[in-house]
């Protein structure tokens, strides 16, 4: 990835395959690109941390305990991560998949959910929310738009959890 560390990555390319098609979101850490390869047709998120955010020791320690807490969790409603690391620049990125969908929170705010759509959504988050306290990682910041819905396999409503920035790994011991 060529780029400048606050520029925009949009036009680059990583891992020599993914071209970066456009920026997906924007937040005061960083910003989530598409990238696209065209030999496989597969589309990944790349989360990267803004050059002004990889200068405070805290924000990078968070950005890769995330990586680091996502990549232990293979539950099939929580994203996954596929690669961690840092260009030449030192520009840290994360590249996770795509889910194409609406974050909860935008569901939430049409027209009222069916019940039995409701506690389908439920039933989904506390699944992965299961498999992740069974391995001590606590979310900490479980809320709508941090839980997307798509369709998987015919299936709609899918959910998929998402942001794992802020998590806690706690003494299974105790």
């Amino acid at each position: 990835m060529n780029s400048a560390l606050s520029g925009d990555l949009v036009g680059q390319r990583l891992f020599g395959e993914y071209q970066i098609t456009k920026k997906l979101g924007e937040g005061g850490m960083g910003a989530v690109y598409l990238a696209r390869s065209e030999s496989i047709e597969q589309e990944i998120a790349i989360k990267v941390l803004h050059g002004r955010a990889a200068e405070s020791t805290e924000i990078v320690e968070r950005f890769k305990r995330e990586a680091r807490v996502i990549s232990m969790l293979s539950h099939p409603n929580i994203v996954r991560v596929f690669i961690f690391g840092s260009t030449e620049q030192n520009l840290l990125y994360m590249a996770m998949e795509f889910v194409r969908g609406r974050s909860l929170r935008e569901v939430m705010a049409g027209p009222i959910l069916d019940e039995l759509v409701a506690i389908k959504i439920i039933k989904q988050c506390c699944s992965a929310l299961a498999e992740a306290h069974d391995l001590g990682i606590v979310h900490r910041d479980l809320k709508p738009d941090n839980i997307l819905l798509t369709e998987f396999r015919g299936e709609p409503n899918f959910v998929k959890v998402l942001d794992f920035g802020i998590a806690k790994l706690t003494d299974q011991g105790g």
